[in-house]
């Protein structure tokens, strides 16, 4: 079957479904992914990187009997939209980066080079391709910080893991000291929603005891 037609059965799909029908959204799911081989193949990035945005989207709505999601509606309406886009991609011709997929994908705004691969080097020219940066940020500074942050997550997994196991005072406080960081660092790179999640988790640590609370890190 061609692309086309692929894109076609997803578009009809969309439009008969209801966001309390899990077998109507799996079908979607399927498309998407269908789509998204697609764009791997053919080298669309714009593509492969919009199907996996809705793709998450989509497991989030067959997940609902797990975990609530509020405003279902709103969901498949991205989804819908994003059909759309795909569409003029796909079926009209234009050039995906001339395209405007939904804002709620969280896309970078360029994509006329390929994506990033996880084991890239952080290099400033690879910064500037992933995502815009913050305002009044220089490029080598947030590189460096980036850097830096696999091996903070993993001092983190390593405190909190412990913290299951002991009552370790020195440890809790170590955790503290890393979260209070990279609050810190954060708000410096004007990664805003890292600060204020960082935020969040400070003061849930002070409210609890490293030992009789260890729910919270399980």
């Amino acid at each position: 079957m061609e692309i086309k037609e692929k894109l076609e059965e997803l578009s009809e799909a969309v439009v008969f479904a209801e966001p309390s029908d899990i077998q109507s959204i799996a079908d979607i799911h399927t498309h998407f992914e269908e789509i998204g081989k697609w764009a791997v193949d053919s080298s669309e990035h714009r593509v492969e990187e919009a199907t996996k945005a809705a793709i998450g989207i989509l497991e989030r709505l067959i997940l609902d009997g797990i975990e609530e999601v509020p405003d279902k509606e709103s969901l498949l309406k991205v989804i819908s939209r994003t059909v759309s886009s795909l569409q003029e991609i796909i079926r009209d011709g234009k050039k995906a980066e001339d395209v405007d997929f939904p804002e709620e994908l969280g896309l970078c705004k360029t994509s006329h080079n390929p994506p990033i691969e996880n084991d890239a080097p952080l290099t400033e020219e690879n910064i500037s391709r992933s995502f815009p940066l913050p305002p009044n940020v220089d490029k080598k500074i947030f590189a460096d910080f980036l850097s830096r942050q696999g091996a903070v997550l993993q001092e983190m997994e390593a405190l909190i893991l412990r913290l299951e196991k002991s009552d370790d005072k020195n440890k809790f406080a170590s955790l503290k000291r890393l979260i209070h960081t990279l609050k810190g660092e954060s708000a410096l790179m004007g990664l805003s929603d890292v600060e204020k999640l960082c935020h969040k988790i400070e003061d849930l640590l002070n409210e609890v005891n490293p030992r009789s609370d260890c729910r919270y890190f399980t």
